[in-house]
């Protein structure tokens, strides 16, 4: 049942619409380890929301996954990351 809803609005994405903001684009000429497009392949980040209450605006993510989708072998992974792991930012010396 879960699988079939979930499938159910992932279908509902359209790639061609749905897009990120122009702020949050980062120029990717620059990086020291640039991700390969490989065609056929999609990965869609999924986040759980964490809030104390309705009222609140101080939300965190408490789940983030990367579901990828091989569309040329028909595999489907699941990624799980840290909530509080440190990733290096653009501008930055150290991992944040």
């Amino acid at each position: 049942m879960i699988w079939k809803s979930m499938m159910t609005n992932i279908n509902l994405i359209d790639p061609e619409t749905e897009t990120v903001p122009e702020e949050y684009n980062i120029p990717t000429e620059n990086l020291v380890h640039p991700v390969p497009e490989v065609k056929g392949v999609t990965n869609i980040l999924l986040l759980g929301i964490d809030s104390r209450s309705r009222e609140s605006l101080n939300e965190r993510s408490d789940a983030m996954m990367i579901l990828t989708i091989n569309e040329e072998n028909g595999k489907i992974k699941l990624i799980s990351l840290q909530r509080d792991m440190l990733v290096y930012l653009p501008g930055k010396d150290k991992p944040q």
